[in-house]
């Protein structure tokens, strides 16, 4: 008796793609980055129903400028919420009763303060940032170089 095409195990199987499908929209791009923005992570989003998966989020980020701006949007507005619930867990650190939960809180916090600052460093990093202009005339130096020569070493004039 021959084999049934299409069945597991059968003759050929069409091919089929595995996973959740990546059709885009721009209500599930919305959808996906107001989840994010509200300080949820990636993949906690990504186990909802009718969210796509991280390779299709990878995809859209790569090849759709629109979802790719409003997803680093997202993704800095989720920095600020980490930043509140950083602030909200050290209220509440007077209320706790051990130093275990005390330590659990600032793991909380510190934890919370240093994603925020990955997420947005712009505004969360403790890094200084100095900006210094620089301007140097490459004649200006020579010329006091031969000064100094002439001079013994000594100070090179004004």
């Amino acid at each position: 008796m021959p084999r049934k095409a299409g069945k597991a195990g059968h003759g050929k199987v069409a091919a089929r793609r595995i996973g959740r499908p990546p059709i885009y929209t721009e209500e599930l791009a919305a959808e996906f980055c107001k989840r994010i923005a509200s300080g949820r992570s990636e993949a906690s989003v990504l186990t909802d129903a009718g969210m796509p998966s991280h390779p299709t989020i990878w995809k859209w980020e790569q090849t759709i400028p629109s979802f790719a701006t409003a997803y680093a949007r997202a993704r800095e507005q989720r920095a600020s919420a980490l930043a509140e619930e950083a602030l909200t867990i050290a209220d509440g650190v007077g209320h706790l009763s051990t130093s275990e939960a005390v330590q659990a809180a600032k793991l909380q916090v510190d934890t919370r303060k240093w994603f925020a600052a990955k997420l947005n460093p712009r505004i969360y990093s403790e890094a200084v940032k100095v900006d210094a202009n620089v301007s140097i005339n490459f004649g200006d130096i020579v010329a006091q170089a031969a000064a100094l020569r002439r001079n013994g070493g000594g100070e090179a004039p004004e």
